[in-house]
């Protein structure tokens, strides 16, 4: 079983407590024991529309170029679409990434293609993953802000 997050705790405790009411108590304490000391990541995503605030509170700035897909989004999703891309960073504006890295990253669905150049801010990975991902829900920029964002201090 994988490693839980405390915001994954209360999800499960709502739709199983309503569900399954006979069976919650087992599942609220495996669920308590994996819990513990994994606190939620919500609380690392920036919910700033402001531009500095999000390059400010980011891991990872770059300049990069959608170099292939990884996987698109198959169904709907509960919460939002994604797709999975991987790209090649063109400059690392903040984080310690050499020009021609490759990392996997993702998007919110048809947000970006093939070919195409942007600006990203980024977390890294998770412990044990491979995906960076966005560190706001606007954390994909044009190439017309380059300008702005390197004056973002």
């Amino acid at each position: 079983m994988g490693q839980f997050f405390a915001n994954d705790y209360c999800l499960l405790k709502f739709y199983v407590h309503f569900s399954f009411p006979i069976q919650f108590r087992l599942l609220e304490a495996l669920l308590r024991e994996r819990t513990e000391g994994n606190p939620p990541r919500i609380s690392d995503f920036t919910r700033s529309e402001e531009m500095e605030d999000i390059i400010n509170g980011s891991t990872y700035v770059w300049v990069m170029e959608v170099s292939e897909l990884g996987r698109l989004t198959s169904g709907t999703s509960v919460w939002i679409s994604t797709d999975i891309y991987y790209v090649t960073v063109i400059e690392s504006l903040k984080g310690q990434k050499e020009a021609g890295y490759e990392a996997r990253t993702i998007f919110f669905a048809d947000t970006v293609f093939l070919g195409e150049q942007h600006i990203v801010a980024l977390d890294p990975p998770r412990e044990g993953g491979s995906n960076y991902s966005f560190s706001s829900r606007n954390s994909l920029f044009s190439m017309d802000d380059l300008d702005q964002i390197l004056e973002t201090d």
